[in-house]
């Protein structure tokens, strides 16, 4: 399954062979951004998982930081509820490093790499 944001923001893959979900995510975001993202979450890609264990890569280099913290925690905090187990992110800035550790609010720590073939090598060696 892919879904495309209307206004770009972003595209998501699902791959439920392996159980992952892949995030291209670009530019500079509002929380209308992100509650469109994580309503795609609610509505398509929670059920196509069905509560299993799932992973996430998230590809953020094109990402601008965005001040919506509060918007991220929560959506971390539904998807650890409905399975993610683990998080890859590829970042290039370490402004950008920054705000993502800072995300999840202790519910979950994502890994943080600088290209995509090493974060979805670190899935793999997860079991995804």
């Amino acid at each position: 399954m892919i879904i495309q944001d209307a206004k770009g923001m972003y595209e998501v893959k699902v791959d439920t062979k392996r159980r992952i979900v892949y995030e291209y995510v670009t530019g500079l975001w509002q929380a209308e951004d992100y509650k469109r993202l994580h309503n795609e979450y609610v509505t398509k890609i929670g059920p196509l998982l069905g509560g299993k264990p799932w992973a996430k890569l998230s590809e953020l280099k094109s990402y601008k930081t965005s001040n919506i913290t509060d918007e991220i925690n929560k959506h971390v905090s539904w998807s650890a509820k409905n399975g993610l187990e683990k998080a890859a992110i590829v970042v290039e800035s370490s402004i950008i490093k920054m705000q993502m550790k800072k995300s999840g609010s202790g519910v979950m720590e994502p890994e943080i790499f600088t290209d995509e073939k090493s974060a979805d090598d670190w899935l793999k060696s997860q079991g995804f």
